[in-house]
């Protein structure tokens, strides 16, 4: 193996031929902030500075040290400064598979099929998760995304996707909004519809399955809201108010509430309070936080 004109002994095992390139390549001086920039984009914002991605590639050094690297990425000030909120260039379009988990691990999605029961085949694999874990197997179509489902190794997006319009004559990247097109919008909204109505019970996953459909349906657990909604007092408008905020904190690190953008807000404490029903009131509360822009975009 020759690497800059560096050259392993012929009779090297693989391990040792394999460890010599991984180490030339981790301590090319392009590396690190190569793989820098693109972690920032992924955890962070797509646009980083030049000065950020240095001093995160500074904590990559000449070992690849990942922990320091992801210390650097989401401590450093860039990452943390509220003031960063009023550039606009900042933040990044949330792929459509973290929008869809986000939302499920607040609202403890699950289907019917736990690790914890004895009776089931999957019942060997429960000590490598968490008490109360279930397996959920959905492809929503249309979605734009799925586990482990990219076309390529190079991931689902190109890291310089630059959309033609305001972002590209700026020389700004998006590399999310590859996925994004006309008819993915649309889908996904009918993602959120059909997790709230129907349990996703058209997009389960059957193949290579001994499970039901009915057993493989997601369902969301609307305690919590329906807890505030008890616990909060004053009319309906306070009510929905109380649970607007919560799903705005949670999933959109307040921003609904902070931003210009009060006409979203206004009309989904509407949609709530003039609702019927607890479901009515659940189904309007979540579909219209992930539906927001303040839902999409991260910041």
């Amino acid at each position: 193996v020759v690497v800059d004109a560096a050259t392993t002994q012929s009779t090297s095992s693989a391990d040792s031929e394999l460890r010599f390139v991984v180490d030339a390549l981790v301590g090319h001086q392009t590396t690190a902030p190569f793989i820098g920039r693109q972690l920032i984009q992924r955890f962070v914002t797509s646009n980083p500075s030049a000065n950020y991605i240095e001093r995160v590639a500074n904590a990559f050094g000449s070992n690849g040290d990942l922990t320091a690297v992801m210390k650097a990425i989401l401590l450093d000030a860039e990452a943390r400064n509220p003031n960063a909120l009023n550039s606009m260039t900042y933040g990044k379009l949330k792929e459509p598979i973290i929008q869809l988990a986000a939302t499920m691990r607040l609202l403890q999605a699950g289907s019917q099929i736990s690790f914890a029961d004895s009776n089931s085949p999957l019942y060997p694999l429960r000590s490598f998760y968490d008490d109360g874990a279930s397996l959920m197997r959905m492809n929503p179509s249309g979605f734009g995304q799925r586990p482990l489902g990219a076309d390529s190794v190079f991931n689902f997006y190109l890291p310089n996707f630059s959309p033609t319009g305001e972002l590209a004559s700026q020389s700004l990247v998006a590399p999310e909004l590859q996925l994004m097109t006309e008819s993915q919008i649309f889908a996904t909204m009918n993602v959120y519809n059909r997790l709230l109505n129907e349990n996703m019970y058209s997009d389960r996953s059957l193949s290579f399955s001994n499970f039901t459909a009915e057993q493989l349906t997601v369902k969301l657990n609307s305690t919590r809201l329906q807890n505030i909604i008890a616990s909060t007092s004053g009319s309906n408008t306070d009510k929905a108010e109380a649970v607007v905020d919560y799903l705005d904190f949670y999933l959109n690190a307040g921003q609904l509430k902070f931003t210009n953008n009060t006409g979203t807000r206004n009309a989904l404490i509407q949609a709530i309070s003039a609702a019927s029903n607890d479901l009515d009131r659940f189904n309007n509360a979540v579909y219209g936080v992930n539906t927001s822009p303040e839902f999409l975009i991260q910041q």
